[in-house]
């Protein structure tokens, strides 16, 4: 109230002398921005790359000044200024004051594996690259790891770039996707007295063609990024929105069928080369338990009752002890060592010999012993195998200006003087308090309910996934439900002046 007293009582005379700004120029300023008026050319695009490029964007743009803007807007709180500019003044301060997200989507496809010449199948795709920015199709791109991509050609100022690395869960079928590196160049649109900070969102769907769902979705959030603000590898911020596991795709029939048929052509390799590397020394065993004649004595007695007692039970219910077979022990060592001895005998060797042109191994480099003569399948290195395609939708939340909403609330109530908008600040009396503390109470009972209303709904849509075969309509029916349910507990917790429970949902 303070600053809107203040400049109400600067005279008029100082914006026009001072400043000689024109009415329908305070407008236009305060409704759009001139930097980005136009934005025909701003896209979002989105790329699978083996490896992480993490290449620095180019130079951070320094905010402007706003000064004159704030000069502008005491011109359009002057008391005598035309009800039409000073409506147009007043939305725009309103708009100020809104959290808005602008979101934008991206769609993509590739293939997902690749068969290593050791007949493994592996992921070619490792590196999920995000780029929004203004493309223009005949120009160079100055950008050194767009000008790489052919989908990043045309790159001419960036806005944001994202990567996240595929990191494969060890021992198991799954893989996480983990943020590697966030740069925000540019906000996607100017706010008035907008803040310094933006949320983000990077949310993703693979799917591969034909499939009944999609094998993959996740969602990475990033909160208060600054404008020029480089976040890389290692900041807890990444590492903090990495993934919940994601299952691979089943590899396609071709993928399967290129991998036997390189193991068919390196199994005759690989068993030459077994029989030709020497074999590690064998450590040094202990003497066995049961050469010794008490432990023998004990087995046998233990062993006698055992059999003994499996004539008085059925068959599915006797007892079976590996100890009883211990007079085996030696017998299995003995053949054990005939095999090994037989895996590298004089014709096989010879065998081997005509097959494997044999290297051994180099421990100075730890290089593994190798068949030279196996070679590699040239042909394998350019296939590819299972086409996906990735559905991108990145989100851009800014919070509103609460002294810009008072602005514009209080020129929108004041047309004539904006004295008569500041009485409306002034202490109220005991009956306007009193009715402004139910009021705020309402609100709250409100939002309890309403968070009580989304506690059901997700209960609601529990039931629903609880059967071992979902009904696909009552789970979307139950999934639309508790959307709603969270827009009407934003909108309560909204009107009762706390914190929006569920930030993460688009435009609400």
């Amino acid at each position: 109230m303070a600053r809107a007293l203040m400049l109400h009582q600067i005279p008029l005379s100082f914006f026009i002398k001072g400043g000689g700004i024109a009415i329908s120029m305070a407008c236009c300023v305060l409704a759009i921005s001139p930097a980005y008026a136009a934005e025909g050319s701003l896209q979002t695009r989105v790329v699978w790359q083996s490896t992480c490029p993490s290449d620095p964007p180019p130079p951070i743009v320094k905010d402007s000044d706003r000064s004159g803007v704030i000069a502008l807007i005491a011109a359009a709180m002057a008391p005598k200024l035309i009800e039409g500019a000073v409506d147009m003044a007043a939305e725009a301060l309103k708009a100020a004051g809104q959290t808005k997200t602008t979101a934008s989507t991206a769609k993509s496809a590739d293939y997902f594996y690749k068969v290593s010449q050791e007949a493994d199948i592996l992921s070619r795709t490792n590196c999920l690259v995000v780029v929004r920015g203004e493309f223009e199709p005949k120009s160079i791109t100055r950008h050194e790891f767009a000008a790489k991509v052919e989908a990043f050609h045309g790159l001419t100022k960036l806005h944001f770039y994202y990567e996240a690395k595929l990191n494969r869960l060890r021992g198991l079928q799954y893989f996480q996707l983990t943020p590697n590196y966030l740069e925000v160049t540019e906000f996607d649109h100017w706010r008035l007295f907008g803040t310094r900070k933006r949320d983000f969102i990077v949310a993703v769907t693979l799917t591969v063609p034909g499939g009944a769902a999609p094998f993959g979705s996740a969602e990475m959030t990033f909160k208060d990024i600054r404008r020029g603000e480089k976040i890389k590898a290692g900041d807890w911020r990444l590492s903090s929105a990495s993934t919940l596991p994601i299952a691979f795709p089943p590899a396609s029939a071709d993928a399967t069928k290129a991998k036997e048929k390189q193991e068919a052509r390196v199994a005759r390799y690989l068993l030459a080369l077994d029989i030709l590397n020497p074999k590690d020394p064998t450590p040094s065993q202990p003497e066995s338990v049961y050469l010794d004649k008490r432990v023998v004595a004990a087995v046998d007695t233990y062993c006698a009752a055992m059999s003994a007692q499996n004539l008085k039970l059925g068959k599915d219910h006797q007892l079976h002890d590996d100890r009883c077979n211990y007079s085996l022990t030696a017998d299995r060592e003995r053949l054990d060592n005939a095999i090994e001895a037989a895996n590298s005998n004089k014709h096989r060797k010879k065998w081997a010999g005509t097959v494997c042109d044999y290297r051994p191994a180099r421990t100075a480099d730890k290089k593994p012993a190798t068949c030279e003569s196996m070679g590699e399948d040239v042909d394998l290195e350019d296939k590819v195998f299972t086409y996906f395609v990735t559905q991108l939708t990145l989100s851009e939340t800014s919070e509103g200006s609460k002294f810009a909403l008072y602005l514009g609330n209080a020129l929108s109530s004041s047309k004539e003087e904006v004295s008569t908008v500041l009485k409306g600040y002034l202490p109220k009396s005991a009956d306007a308090k009193d009715a402004d503390k139910a009021s705020r109470r309402a609100a709250r009972e409100d939002a309890l309910l309403a968070d009580l209303e989304v506690q059901k709904a997700e209960e609601a849509l529990a039931d629903a996934l609880l059967p071992e075969t979902p009904v696909a309509v009552d789970v979307t029916s139950a999934r639309i439900a508790l959307l709603k349910a969270k827009i009407a507990a934003n909108e309560a917790h909204r009107k009762a002046g706390t914190s929006v429970p569920f930030p993460l949902i688009p435009g609400v």
